[in-house]
């Protein structure tokens, strides 16, 4: 049987677009059509996912690795994944805008709808609030002040005024308040908790967070133009399917992947430099363990997985940085490290698998299986 490996580049997929495939490989064989047949499939594994359950990806990572070491007569040391995870707190302006108005006189004029609001806020549970409980009053008071300043205007220019230059503080303060409570927040926090294990991802995910996050994207932005109508409630309730800390998941499955291809990397480059697998473009049994090894872990299981990955970051990773741009979170410095390096990893893994292949390709040929590419 000879194995040949090949390698194709795309750009990422537009929001919505079907993932492209990145790295697949194909065998040919002059056994019969039935293998053949299905492995010229595996060009389409980032379009097509099987609907077989497939090992743990964890496992089969280590079991390739591993393989490969006992194979090539290699030591393994596969090096710790390094936690990752955004910032616990950001910024925001943290001024207690209110303290500049004489609240009394204030409640003692004709009433307004901003009286309600402010009075309900100045009760213990408005106080002790969350970011989110707070940043939807700032929203309310920055809807109705204008209402009630035009009525305050004439007989309390004074109150009036101070009411005023809150409200423009409050306005200012906006965009930084409303980044600190989305992205601080407990859900948004635990999306990202770091893992230990992968469990069954990537094989089983949550199928509702596209929905999550664009309900998230959408109620920021009318949280940063002052329509938003919900309350603190209806934030938590949207942001409450981020509790499945899949974006922890994500961070970890690609981590795995570059620490372990990685690996895999390091030890063809060490057995390359001491001796070729073959001599004269002849096979030989131990050529033969690896052709083995490369079709029955590396295509048939670690494959589909990666499909199954980069399937999933194409869908949720758009809408997770469409969110963190509109709340401009690169502005946090904290943050945008975290950015920063959620997108390394990533593009980590995906270097390391274009490497390997081509390390494989290497490897197959010096056993005479020249590469191929389809049509």
């Amino acid at each position: 049987m000879k194995t040949s490996v090949y390698t194709k580049h795309h750009q990422p997929a537009e929001l919505g677009d079907a993932p492209q495939s990145t790295v697949s490989l194909a065998t040919r064989t002059n056994q019969g059509p039935a293998l053949a047949g299905s492995l010229l499939l595996l060009p389409l594994l980032f379009l097509v996912v099987s609907c077989s359950n497939p090992a743990p990806f964890e496992q089969d990572l280590d079991r390739y690795t591993l393989g490969l070491s006992r194979i090539l007569d290699q030591r393994r040391a596969v090096e710790p994944t390094q936690t990752l995870r955004p910032p616990r707190t950001l910024g925001s302006s943290g001024v207690n805008t209110e303290a500049s108005i004489d609240l009394l006189d204030f409640l003692r004029t004709s009433p307004c709808a901003l009286h309600a609001l402010i009075s309900a806020h100045n009760a213990s549970l408005g106080k002790l609030g969350d970011r989110i409980t707070q940043l939807v009053y700032q929203v309310q008071f920055l809807q109705l002040a204008p209402a009630c300043i035009a009525r305050l205007e004439a007989s309390y220019p004074e109150l009036s005024s101070q009411l005023n230059a809150v409200m423009k503080r409050k306005q200012h303060a906006l965009a930084a308040d409303v980044r600190a409570a989305m992205l601080s927040g407990p859900e948004w926090q635990q999306f990202w908790q770091p893992r230990t294990t992968l469990h069954d991802y990537p094989s089983r995910q949550q199928s509702n967070l596209e929905a999550t996050l664009l309900a998230l994207i959408n109620a920021s932005s009318q949280l940063l133009d002052t329509s938003f109508e919900g309350g603190p409630g209806y934030l938590h309730e949207t942001s409450q399917p981020l509790q499945s800390g899949e974006g922890g998941l994500l961070i970890l499955a690609w981590s795995e992947l570059a620490e372990q291809l990685s690996t895999a990397n390091k030890i063809i480059d060490t057995f390359m430099a001491t001796r070729p697998l073959c001599y004269r473009g002849q096979s030989n049994p131990r050529a033969e363990q690896l052709n083995g090894l490369v079709l029955n872990v590396f295509v048939q299981a670690v494959q589909p997985q990666v499909a199954r990955l980069n399937q999933r970051t194409y869908a949720l990773l758009p809408l997770i940085l469409q969110l963190e741009q509109s709340l401009d979170a690169d502005t946090d410095p904290a943050y945008r490290a975290f950015m920063t390096a959620r997108q390394d990893r990533i593009d980590r893994a995906k270097d390391q698998l274009e490497q390997h292949v081509e390390r494989l390709n290497h490897l197959l040929s010096s056993c005479g299986l020249a590469p191929s590419k389809p049509n």
